[in-house]
Formats: structure tokens, C-alpha cells, sequence
């Protein structure tokens, strides 16, 4: 199975971290007008929502849950205390969303999930490291005394790989093999040819990967869309995965 997947990292306009990436990464990042619009990132994701719905894909949305904001460099950009993170949980539950945790390394797992669960009031079983970070030695530990069930940390934000998976303490490890993040700094055609190779690999081997797709990218770069179809376009190509 091929999972479509979104990484849930930006709520709010108006975080200091927002407009402090304009300097930092400002090739990289949301035009400084836009941020000006208190709902770009919700209505974003909405429109995200309403791609997927069109191309009958249910992804998984991976979204965190923290009581207050940890100003560090891999830190959420937001807390549940956020008005703008009802919003969300709401349109994703209007949309019958699957959502998964987006978790931080600097507090419980458990702790982060039980918020979740109480915010979007569903049994969360999937999960996937923010930013990547997470303890090697401790993770799969830390997701078996909880409801989720299949980990999506395994993957390379800036590589085309097929990392071998595996069913550590219950907890199913199903690696990313595509983040849009390549295709900042990739040639498009290149990057298919290798996602192509990979997904042929994966299919031999008969094992679930996942595919991810930032939502605040689709502001920042205007092929993104084109590259998203186009990547649903040759998922559909695998009839036993997708």
C-alpha cells in the first residue's frame, strides 16, 4: 500500500518563527504578504483536503498536540490552545480525516497523544517524528505503551530511499520515500525517475511505503500541485500498493 501523507508543521501566521523564516529562508518560504492573512494556512489545508477528495485519496494527516510553545529549533509552531487549531481539527473532521500524531522529542509521546485523542476524539494509531528527530533507541518502546500502531519516521527529507521496515514491539515501521521537500532542491524529472525505481522495488518486495506532502509547500512553490498529481498519477500506476 502506498499512504498519502501531510505533515501538519504551521497554523499560524502571525508565529514569530513565520516571519522570522522570511529572512532566514526566504527562497524557501510563504511570500511575507500572504502571511498577513490570518487563515492562509487553514484555508491551505482545506484546499489540500479538497485535492485528495477529488483523486479519492485518504491521507493521513500528522498533526501535534502540545500545551505550550517550545520557542527551539525543531519545535511545533503552534499549541491545541491555538484558535486557529480548532479550526483544523475541525475541517479534518468534516472531512472524516485520518489524522495521525506529529510528534515532538521534548515531551511524553503519551503525554502528546492522550491531547490529541481528546481534541480530535478518535483512538490515534498512526505516528511520524517531527522534523525526523526522534531517540533510536527508545521510540519503539515509547509507541508500544500507547494506541499507535504503525510509525511513519523511517525516510530521508532530502533523499529518494526505501528504508527497510520492520514490526518492532508491535509497532509497524512503514518508511516515507518521498518528501516534497526534493523538490526545492531536485531536477522534477529526476526525482520521478528514482521515486519510479523505488516504488518498483517496493512492489517486488510487496511493502507499504508513504509518500508526504507538506501543506504550507503548495504556497511556497507553484509547481508543487502539478508535482503532487503527478506523483497520484504514478502511485495509481501500482495496483498492488495503492
Amino acid at each position: 500500500m502506498i499512504h498519502f501523507t501531510h505533515d501538519i508543521d504551521w497554523i499560524n501566521p502571525a508565529h514569530v518563527f513565520a516571519w522570522i523564516k522570511c529572512i532566514s529562508q526566504h527562497k524557501y518560504w510563504v511570500n511575507p504578504r500572504h502571511l498577513l492573512n490570518k487563515n492562509l494556512f487553514v484555508n491551505n489545508i482545506a484546499n489540500v483536503c479538497k485535492i485528495n477528495e477529488s483523486n479519492q485519496i485518504n491521507a493521513t494527516w500528522f498533526i501535534g498536540a502540545q500545551h505550550q510553545n517550545q520557542y527551539k529549533r525543531f519545535g511545533l509552531r503552534y499549541t491545541v490552545h491555538d484558535k486557529l487549531y480548532q479550526n483544523i481539527i475541525e475541517l479534518l473532521a468534516q472531512y472524516n480525516a485520518d489524522v495521525g500524531l506529529h510528534s515532538v522529542k521534548y515531551e511524553s509521546i503519551q503525554n502528546q497523544l492522550q491531547l490529541l485523542q481528546t481534541y480530535y476524539k478518535k483512538t490515534i494509531t498512526k505516528h511520524r517524528s517531527h522534523y525526523l528527530k526522534y531517540n533510536h533507541k527508545t521510540l519503539s518502546e515509547d509507541l508500544a505503551q500507547t494506541t499507535i500502531k504503525t510509525d511513519f519516521t523511517l525516510g530521508s527529507a532530502r533523499q529518494i530511499t526505501l528504508a527497510p521496515s520492520n514490526n518492532n514491539l508491535g509497532i509497524r515501521q512503514t518508511p516515507t520515500v518521498l518528501f516534497d521537500n526534493v523538490f526545492f532542491f531536485k531536477n522534477p524529472d529526476l526525482i520521478f525517475q528514482e521515486l519510479k525505481s523505488t516504488l518498483d522495488l517496493a512492489a517486488s518486495k510487496k511493502q507499504e511505503v508513504a509518500i508526504c506532502f507538506h501543506p504550507e509547500n503548495f504556497l511556497i512553490l507553484p509547481e508543487m500541485q502539478a508535482h503532487y498529481q503527478r506523483v497520484i498519477l504514478l502511485a495509481k500506476e501500482y495496483p498492488t500498493l495503492f
